[in-house]
Parts: structure tokens; sequence; C-alpha cells
């Protein structure tokens, strides 16, 4: 994928906003922060990562809602821009609603 970046290939809009829910794609235990990395390969998007475990959390009526994602113990969603740490934010985000701008 990096090499379809770098090549034009694949182009981000300006102010995209990208979302890796997996566990730790924020930071791990190998002190890897994807989700910092990935924002520098991707210029002007907004790249946000969990610093913990992460899994579907459930929505106000109490279902499992895969678009809202919580962190472990609502440990930090870190969110990157051009390689710098602009927003944290505990507990559950919903990719679908959640915005930067």
């Amino acid at each position: 994928m990096a090499k379809k970046i770098d090549s034009g290939e694949i182009i981000f809009a300006s102010g995209a906003q990208i979302f890796f829910v997996g566990c730790n794609t924020a930071n791990n235990n190998f002190g890897d922060e994807f989700a910092e990395v990935f924002s520098q390969v991707v210029p002007n998007a907004f790249v946000t990562g969990s610093t913990n475990y992460s899994n579907p959390a459930a929505n106000k009526d109490g279902k499992t809602d895969s678009n809202n994602y919580s962190s472990r113990g609502n440990s930090p969603w870190y969110t990157y821009h051009n390689g710098e740490l602009v927003q944290q934010t505990n507990g559950v985000i919903n990719p679908t609603t959640k915005t930067f701008k």
C-alpha cells in the first residue's frame, strides 16, 4: 500500500480521516506507533489508533455496533496529523461520526 501511495496510485483527500480500530495501533509493547508513522506516509490526513486492546462497544440500546469502538480501560485513542499527536480521546470512538475539523 505504501508503494501505491508513494506512486500516486492511491490518493487521500486533504483532511481525510483514517481509523485503525485494531488493538495497539497507536502504540504497543515494541514501541511501534503505526498510526503515527502512517500519518507521515499520508500527508494532511488525520490517523487515529488505539493505545490498547480495542473492540466493538455497545451502543445506546445495549447492542454491539461495529461502528463504535472502545479501548480497554478507556485507554486513549491517539490521532496524528503529519506525524504529530493532535488529539487524545478516551473511551468510545465512532469512526462514522467522529470528525476533527
